[in-house]
């Protein structure tokens, strides 16, 4: 998505590579509130558990 964005506007952003092992260790000291936030965050974008999923045969289209 960045990297499309980036050829439509012409625009480069830097980007920097955070390992799950750091992302995941600013959690240490964070009120609990927040640490749901960071793991849900971890889920999302280092494991893909919330899009690596069968939905079954009989599934219809979100759109549907």
């Amino acid at each position: 998505l960045v990297e499309k964005w980036e050829q439509i506007s012409g625009n480069t952003l830097k980007k920097t590579y955070v390992s799950a092992e750091d992302f995941l260790a600013g959690m240490e000291d964070q009120p609990y509130e927040h640490q749901v936030g960071i793991s849900h965050f971890y889920q999302m974008f280092y494991s893909g558990d919330l899009c690596n999923f069968e939905i079954g045969p009989d599934a219809r289209e979100a759109t549907e």
